[in-house]
């Protein structure tokens, strides 16, 4: 153990004799007038002392006898610093959410699981990046075929798959690899996301291209069935990206984020965070409560969340990026706020249909404690101000105070027989049908019931809240009831009649008066039952059932 202290303080010394400096990959470079259509990462290195303390740091004598900041081996902030700082509870995360980016990471799989061994989070045991089977991390090649290697898109790669999955660390994360860096490949890739796999809720793009002539055309590029589409605004002040100023995608703008073992110090605008008002969209409807900042041109961005790669994270790449070697790496940019903000969302559980759904939700509820307001920092000719601004948009996205979402971690029969799917493996994230054949009771009839319990994070009765239970579910036949258990009777009572149909369908159901359906521990429990006349057995099918609880006080 004593060799192992001299070795960390060794470090230290190093880093802490060293000139700070932050590297900006040739990828990220940015500059006005450059050929349309050439797509760029987003993200920046920090090399230099670390000054922020962790809430997990290992070596609690260094932190004593050398400062807080000193207890940590691997420098940047960890996921339970930046999930702390979001309000966003550990172990969330349903459905998939899809990365887009350039070129192929040869160690994908190897950095994901790396990154989420060191910090307790679910790893991908498959062997094979690519197979469709994988449930926690799975790479799609957008073309069919392999894309070539570019280490400086690796670097982007491991970020964005790694910082998904530390906010939503229950959601598979795909990573669909488009063959080049031109824009057109890009938003090839991005209809594999928004077209080929159903389960996915989020499709976060942390790339951005110069605005176009023309680029509304590919406005298009950007719906999908019950899918939110999220994009840096890019690292360069003053600057609109493509295709975060489109108004079917959330412009995720950038801040400097300071912690003192997951507290807040300060969150000011991020220096070089890109946005402003863009050269060829209009205004959409959802930003017309903010016309007097915005005019009659679209907008960005839409939030934000930490970039600041002096204030940035902790990346493993095992790929060596040129100029700064292999392993555990200190990264920001709006490529970092991109999939921490896809992670939020996908957390929180309160899946809307599209990203303008999701963007007319989100200015509804501008000025209230779903974001913290950014209001002092600087970037180009825009400042933070009070309300929306130039820089961070509406402010930083927040977990627990806007809906936040749960899953049952399984499913069991009460009535009927299970004729596929795993009932420990009902986690919703999967997009796979738990099937279940109706029985006939002695009094007649058909009845296929399943049941399952709800753990809410944290505890449902710590806080003030409303509730809504989301089943996406198809049926044969019948009719199906959705029925939650009151605390005070002890039995299972109906709330609501669901309407399914022969494929699957989703209907949210509000529960009025809905403390009454928790125990002291957070918990409750919830039965579907099916049930129809005759002889004909019934198929019920169960794809996802989500608790959302929207905290009220």
């Amino acid at each position: 153990m004593r060799h192992r202290f001299g070795l960390s303080i060794l470090f230290l010394v190093l880093v802490s004799s060293a000139v700070a400096q932050v590297i900006v990959p040739p990828t990220s470079v940015r500059r006005p007038g450059e050929r349309p259509g050439t797509a760029h990462t987003n993200y920046r290195i920090y090399i230099g002392p670390w000054r922020f303390p962790s809430v997990d740091s290992p070596f609690p004598e260094l932190a004593a006898a050398h400062g807080p900041a000193a207890g940590q081996t691997i420098p940047g902030y960890h996921p339970a610093d930046i999930r702390a700082a979001y309000n966003v509870p550990p172990n969330l995360g349903t459905q998939a959410i899809a990365i887009v980016d350039a070129f192929d990471l040869p160690t994908s799989l190897n950095d994901f699981n790396f990154f989420s061994a060191q910090f307790g989070l679910p790893t991908e045991p498959s062997g094979v990046a690519t197979a469709s089977t994988n449930r926690v991390f799975q790479v799609v090649y957008a073309s069919g075929t392999k894309p070539a290697t570019n280490a400086d898109w690796g670097g982007e790669i491991a970020l964005d798959i790694e910082w998904a999955h530390a906010m939503a660390p229950n959601a598979k994360i795909y990573l669909i690899e488009a063959d080049s860096d031109s824009l057109l490949d890009l938003l090839a890739a991005v209809r594999v996301a928004a077209t080929q796999l159903s389960n996915v809720r989020q499709i976060s793009m942390s790339f951005g291209a110069n605005e176009f002539t023309n680029e509304s055309a590919s406005d298009s590029t950007f719906l999908g069935t019950n899918k939110v589409f999220f994009a840096s605004s890019g690292d360069a002040s003053n600057l609109v990206s493509y295709p975060a100023a489109s108004p079917n995608v959330v412009g995720v703008g950038g801040t400097r984020l300071a912690l003192s073992n997951g507290s807040v110090v300060s969150e000011t605008a991020w220096s070089s965070a890109g946005g402003g008002p863009s050269s060829r969209e209009p205004r959409p409807t959802y930003q017309n409560s903010v016309s007097g900042v915005v005019g009659s041109a679209r907008g960005t961005p839409d939030i934000a969340a930490i970039a600041d790669p002096e204030t940035g994270v902790a990346v493993y790449d095992s790929t060596p990026i040129p100029g700064t070697g292999v392993g555990w790496f200190v990264v920001g940019g709006t490529s970092l706020a991109c999939p921490v903000c896809a992670g939020i969302t996908n957390a929180r559980g309160y899946f809307t249909a599209s990203s303008f759904s999701e963007l007319t939700r989100l200015y509804g509820l501008a000025g209230t404690s779903f974001f913290r307001d950014i209001t002092s920092g600087t970037s180009g000719q825009f400042s933070a101000r009070v309300g929306y601004d130039f820089v961070t948009g509406l402010g930083s996205l927040l977990g627990i105070f806007g809906p936040f979402a749960t899953s049952p971690s399984s499913l069991s029969v009460v009535s009927g027989t299970a004729v596929a799917g795993v009932p420990s493996n009902m986690v919703a994230k999967d997009g796979h049908d738990y099937v279940v054949r109706s029985a006939s009771p002695a009094g007649g009839g058909q009845v296929a019931t399943v049941q399952g319990t709800f753990a809410s994070h944290p505890p449902a009765k710590a806080v003030q809240f409303g509730a809504s239970v989301t089943v996406t579910a198809m049926r044969t036949s019948g009719t199906t009831t959705l029925k939650l258990f009151n605390q005070a009777t002890s039995a299972f009572e109906s709330v609501a009649n669901l309407t399914l149909g022969t494929t699957n369908t989703t209907v949210t159901v509000p529960i009025p008066n809905a403390p009454k359906y928790f125990a002291s521990d957070g918990t409750t429990k919830f039965q579907l039952t099916t049930t129809g006349p005759g002889t004909t057995q019934i198929r019920f099918g169960v794809d996802q059932v989500l608790l959302t609880l929207t905290p009220t006080g």
